[in-house]
C-alpha cells in the first residue's frame, strides 16, 4: 500500500486510532505517520493478525483448500457458521473463535495465534468441547447426532514435543493399546517456526501454508517458487485491495493492546525464532528501512536501542 498517497483525512483516521492507545498517544504527528507507514506500506497483510486471517478465510474456496491440505479425509462443501457459541448457562465463559464452519458431518474451528499463553492448550480444548456441547439441545438430548469437531490452530511459537514435525494431531485414545475412542474431538497444532525451508520451491501444501502465514507480509510480489494454487490467497491478502474501512480494521488489529504485548514480551523457550520477539525484530527492520530513528523504534517495539543497533 502506498501510504504516500493517503489524504489528510485518511491519515487523521489512522492517527486517531493510535491515540486510543497510551503507548502511542505522546508521539508527534510525524512519528505517528512513521508508525502508520511501517504497518501499512507493505504489499500484503500480515496473515498472522486476526483480521487478515479472518479476511482471507471468509473466502470459502480458500478455506476449503486449507482444510483439504491438512485433513486426512476430503472436504467437499463449506458452510460458514457463527464464530461465537451460545452459552449453556449464564455464568459460562464466552467462546469466540476466529473461523468456524461445517462440512457435511464435521464441524471445524480454525485459529491463528501469535502470542504464547500458558493456558493455550486448555483454551483449544475448551473451544472444541464448547462446539460439541452446542450441538445438544435441552429437553430431549440425542447424543447420537453429535458431529465430530476439529480444532485446527496455526501458531507462531512452539511447544515441547517428543518429535519435531510440522503438525501435531491429538485425539482420545486408550493409553495402552492406542485404540481410538472415536473422532468426536480432534485438535491439530501447526507450529509455524518448525518450518525451516527458506524458499517455496518444492514445498508440499502444508509447508506452503506455513510459509505464507509467517512470511507473506515481507514480500512485494509472489514469493519465488510459489505454487499457483496460492494465487487467490495473495489476491485476498493484497493491502491495496482493501476498502478504507477494512484498512482501518487491519491497522487497529496490528497495534491493539494484545498485539503490543506480542511486540514487547520475550523469554520464550525457543528464543528469537518464536513469536513475540521475532515479531518485534521484523517491525524494527521495517522501520529501519524507512529511515526511522532508533529512539522511536525502541519506543514502538519495546526492543532496546542496543538490540536495534545490532540489526
Amino acid at each position: 500500500m502506498d501510504t504516500r498517497k493517503m489524504t489528510a483525512a485518511q491519515l487523521q483516521q489512522f492517527e486517531a486510532i493510535l491515540d486510543e492507545f497510551e503507548k502511542y498517544r505522546d508521539l508527534t504527528d510525524d512519528e505517528k505517520q512513521q508508525v502508520i507507514r511501517a504497518v501499512m506500506s507493505g504489499t500484503f497483510m500480515d496473515l498472522r493478525s486476526d483480521f487478515a486471517f479472518k479476511h482471507i478465510m471468509q473466502d470459502t474456496e480458500i478455506l476449503k483448500m486449507l482444510l483439504n491440505d491438512i485433513l486426512p479425509e476430503p472436504v467437499d462443501k463449506i458452510k460458514p457458521q457463527p464464530n461465537e457459541i451460545d452459552r449453556l448457562f449464564a455464568g459460562d465463559k464466552d467462546a469466540k473463535m476466529d473461523v468456524v464452519c461445517e462440512s457435511g458431518d464435521r464441524k471445524f474451528i480454525v485459529e491463528i495465534q501469535q502470542k504464547r499463553r500458558s493456558d493455550f492448550k486448555n483454551r483449544m480444548y475448551y473451544y472444541g468441547a464448547a462446539m460439541s456441547q452446542s450441538q445438544i439441545k435441552s429437553g430431549s438430548p440425542n447424543y447420537s447426532t453429535l458431529l465430530p469437531v476439529y480444532v485446527i490452530c496455526f501458531m507462531d511459537f512452539r511447544f515441547q514435543h517428543q518429535a519435531d514435525q510440522l503438525i501435531y494431531r491429538y485425539a482420545l485414545r486408550d493409553e495402552d493399546s492406542g485404540e481410538l475412542y472415536g473422532n468426536q474431538l480432534n485438535i491439530y497444532f501447526c507450529e509455524l517456526p518448525r518450518l525451516r525451508k527458506r524458499s517455496m520451491g518444492g514445498m508440499n501444501p502444508l509447508e506452503g501454508w506455513l510459509y505464507l502465514f509467517r512470511n507473506l507480509h515481507k514480500f512485494a510480489e509472489a514469493p519465488e517458487g510459489m505454487d499457483k494454487r496460492f494465487v487467490p490467497v495473495l489476491a485476498s491478502a493484497r493491502m491495496n485491495s482493501l476498502p478504507t474501512k477494512e484498512q482501518i480494521q487491519y491497522f487497529r488489529s496490528m497495534i491493539s493492546e494484545d498485539e503490543k504485548k506480542i511486540l514487547i514480551e520475550s523469554g520464550y523457550e525457543y528464543g528469537l525464532e518464536d513469536g513475540a520477539e521475532q515479531k518485534a525484530i521484523e517491525i524494527a527492520r521495517q522501520m529501519l528501512a524507512e529511515g526511522l530513528s532508533v529512539e522511536l523504534i525502541a519506543r514502538v517495539t519495546g526492543l532496546s536501542e542496543d538490540e536495534i543497533g545490532r540489526l
